[in-house]
C-alpha cells in the first residue's frame, strides 16, 4: 500500500482502533465481528496491513495506520 487504504481496510483499521479504545486484546476474530467481516477477509487484511507497516505485530495500530483512519 502506498498511503492509500480500501474500504475494507479502513473497517478493519476502525475496529482494531475501537477495540484499543476499550482496552480490549486485538485479535484478528474479534476486528473481524467489529467491522463486521468474514474471519478469512480480516486473516488476508490484517496479513496486507501488517505487511504495510498500518499494524504492529501485536495487532495495536501504528502510527500510520492512526493517520489511516483520521
Amino acid at each position: 500500500m502506498t498511503g492509500t487504504t480500501t474500504d475494507h481496510d479502513k473497517l478493519l483499521l476502525q475496529a482494531f482502533g475501537r477495540i484499543e479504545e476499550r482496552h480490549e486484546v486485538p485479535t484478528v476474530q474479534a476486528a473481524a465481528i467489529e467491522a463486521r467481516l468474514t474471519f478469512m477477509e480480516a486473516y488476508d487484511l490484517v496479513n496486507t496491513l501488517f505487511t504495510a507497516g498500518y499494524l504492529t505485530h501485536d495487532l495495536r495500530l501504528s502510527d500510520a495506520g492512526k493517520k489511516a483512519i483520521k
